[in-house]
């Protein structure tokens, strides 16, 4: 599962486990994506991911 900014899938949590599920149908050999949403006090991290809406960044902004 790789970082993209137009993912399909997301991740939920249940205690201690971690589930991707998927957002739409998923192509056989289609990349697994997720948007990492890395947060804190670190220098940013460029994104390479290609998508039409990518941030350029896989650091989330800072909440105001």
């Amino acid at each position: 599962v790789n970082h993209g900014c137009e993912p399909n899938l997301v991740a939920r949590f249940d205690h201690r486990r971690v589930f991707y599920c998927s957002t739409r149908r998923i192509a056989r050999g289609e990349e697994l994506l997720i948007d990492y949403h890395v947060r804190g006090e670190i220098d940013p991290i460029p994104c390479r991911c290609g998508a039409g809406s990518c941030r350029g960044f896989l650091n989330e902004p800072d909440p105001a």
